[in-house]
């Protein structure tokens, strides 16, 4: 098996030691581009995001595609073709990340209604809801894990 790209970057710590979530953790981390310091560079990602969060999203649209104001699209002429590749990776790497965290809110929430069904009285789930939480989170986990199993599949195809 290949080493992941950011092997130096610590594994958070998961809840109950599951090896799924620690195999998703690792996938992650290797979809997760580093950051350049660049000012320039980030003020025109920020743009972009923006953009994003408030247009339609559609997958993989390139630069050329954008509905950009005319100071963006100056900015954005002035950059190396490397500098225009390495920023469309930026933003689907952050779209990525996006989704992923709406997939966590939705589990989260579909978990907590399905199995928090008392009032929380304490700082504890009672004894029916932790194993209810824990079942819920790794059928998701599961279903995650085939999900990037058979992406992987039709990548390497």
């Amino acid at each position: 098996r290949p080493t992941p790209r950011h092997a130096d970057r610590p594994i958070t710590a998961l809840p109950y030691g599951d090896s799924r979530c620690e195999k998703i953790e690792l996938l992650l981390h290797d979809q997760v581009p580093s950051r350049r310091d660049s000012h320039r560079l980030w003020r025109i990602h920020r743009i972009r995001l923006q953009q994003i969060s408030t247009t339609t999203q559609q997958p993989h649209r390139t630069m050329d595609q954008l509905d950009i104001g005319p100071e963006t699209a100056q900015a954005l002429g002035s950059m190396s073709a490397k500098d225009k590749q390495e920023l469309n990776q930026f933003v689907v790497n952050e779209t990525q990340k996006a989704q992923i965290q709406q997939s966590i809110h939705s589990l989260t929430d579909t978990c907590f209604r399905k199995c928090v069904t008392s009032k929380i009285s304490s700082g504890q789930l009672d004894r029916y809801e932790e194993p209810c939480m824990r079942n819920c989170v790794d059928r998701f986990m599961d279903s995650q894990m085939t999900v990037i199993q058979h992406l992987e599949k039709m990548r390497q195809i």
